[in-house]
């Protein structure tokens, strides 16, 4: 049995698609990682654009037109805002805070110019200029510590406002309070407003956690409009999400940052992989009807179903061989473009089963991530394999095992779209296990691992059935 799955493996090898395809994946790692490495952190400045699109605006509209006025006004009042923006430098935390909501410069703003446009109310005006007037005043004269502890009282008075008022939604006096903890964290690990030099990824880390946090309260607390199932789903992302922009800002790990650790631990490269071990077990079995070598295989000592098996072996084998293919060039590339000293920095993930973080080394991450996976490279093997077996064609064989592959969000959008309770038992909507992973539930309600691993057991079972009794019966005699 050994040496017929030797065999089959050295003619595998001895294919030029092996080496073409070889070929094609290093130029796509080079390709990838080049277009990442060039292009992460490339922004414009938004301030400069926001300000000369409404400057070019506002010299088309008239403030005496009656009937575009509300137009008027609010371009004015956007133009006039960002003005204020540009007269601070870029990435100081003073530019960042007047250019944010919290800073209440756009509100002031607005209001001047309703008072001067729409109410003609000069004493209106004089008033709210007179407040920005003060308001920028301490913000150039204030370190950055006291305009935020100032902030964080505002807050705490509002969050006790609305819990004193019986009318207070749950959801906004929770949006409060992350608003709150968020405050109480850069003043913690020292982090002001802005993008402040080595300190922005942490800025920026805390303003998703603000967004994660919030949006999961939506889910908790709001009414999102989906089922049971999918507010679940969805509450678990932002829990997960929100974990690592914590992690982030309290370690300093900027698990953000493009480098080797995020194409090991975030790239997927799941395509590259599915096509290589297609086109070999898609053409492992008719290859040999085509060309005639079969006579040659069933002279030999060995049941038809040895052989069979000794082929599907040798498949398999060669989904360890391609991942690892996969893999070793992207770190290798991603290794001489980016270094290797990323692979230090671990991967973070919410563990759902014990409600604790899971902190683990990027390669160890990877490694969990293939097992998830892997029995749907069998399984889409094994489909290659069996219509291999079943019409002696490889280009059908391989087309349509890709199909299904590529498919599969297809498949469970047209059952949750429809209402077809029964697609849930198809082998396509029951493959994929990384939902699973770090105590996760699948997408689709009511399906657990057990359920899953069943169905792709008996899906699995049924084609090796069919691809033996195909492989028995199949007559040599005219090839």
């Amino acid at each position: 049995m050994i040496n017929l799955i030797k065999n089959e493996l050295n003619k595998v090898f001895k294919k030029k698609t092996i080496y073409i395809m070889l070929v094609i994946f290093i130029v796509f790692a080079l390709f990838n990682v080049i277009v990442q490495k060039y292009s992460a952190g490339r922004y414009g400045d938004y301030v400069t654009e926001e300000y000369e699109v409404y400057k070019a605006q506002i010299e088309r509209l008239d403030p005496n037109n009656a009937e575009r006025l509300d137009t008027y006004i609010d371009v004015k009042a956007s133009m006039d805002f960002y003005e204020i923006v540009l007269q601070y430098e870029a990435g100081t935390w003073r530019r960042a805070y007047v250019a944010s909501e919290k800073s209440g410069v756009r509100q002031i703003v607005m209001d001047m110019t309703r008072a001067r446009y729409l109410s003609r109310d000069e004493e209106k005006y004089d008033e709210s200029k007179s407040r920005l007037d003060k308001l920028l005043a301490d913000i150039n004269v204030r370190d950055w510590d006291y305009i935020m502890r100032a902030d964080l009282e505002q807050k705490k008075e509002s969050l006790a406002g609305l819990q004193a008022s019986s009318a207070s939604a749950k959801l906004e006096i929770a949006n409060a309070q992350v608003e709150i903890d968020a405050l109480e964290m850069r003043l913690k690990y020292n982090i002001p407003y802005g993008d402040d030099s080595k300190k922005d990824y942490r800025a920026f880390a805390i303003n998703d956690y603000i967004s994660y946090e919030q949006a999961l309260n939506f889910y908790t607390y709001g009414e999102s409009g989906e089922n049971a199932n999918e507010r679940e789903l969805a509450k678990r992302t932002f829990v997960n999400q929100s974990a690592k922009a914590r992690y982030i800002v309290e370690t300093g790990d900027n698990l953000n940052e493009q480098s080797l650790r995020t194409i090991v631990a975030d790239g997927d490269f799941m395509l590259l992989i599915i096509l290589l071990i297609v086109m070999v077990a898609g053409v492992i079995v008719c290859d040999e009807f085509n060309k005639g070598t079969i006579k040659l295989l069933l002279i030999r000592p060995h049941s038809r179903a040895k052989i069979l098996l000794s082929k599907y072996v040798a498949s398999l084998i060669m989904i360890v061989v391609s991942a690892a293919m996969v893999y070793a060039i992207h770190i290798i590339i991603g290794g001489i473009f980016y270094g290797f000293g990323s692979l230090n920095m671990p991967v973070v993930n919410w563990n759902f089963a014990d409600n604790s973080l899971s902190v683990m080394h990027p390669i160890a991450y990877l490694l969990l991530k293939l097992w998830v996976v892997l029995p749907k490279l069998i399984l889409v093997t094994t489909i290659a394999f069996t219509l291999s077996a079943l019409f002696n064609n490889g280009t059908v064989a391989t087309l349509l095992a890709l199909l299904a592959s590529i498919g599969e969000p297809i498949v469970e959008l047209v059952m949750n779209r429809y209402d077809l309770d029964f697609m849930r038992y198809f082998i396509t909507t029951n493959w994929d296990f990384s939902s699973y992973l770090f105590g996760g539930q699948s997408s689709i309600e009511g399906m657990t691992m057990g359920v899953s691993l069943a169905i792709c057991a008996a899906y699995l079972l049924v084609m090796m059935i069919v691809a033996l009794w195909r492989f028995q019966c199949e007559d040599i005699k005219n090839i």
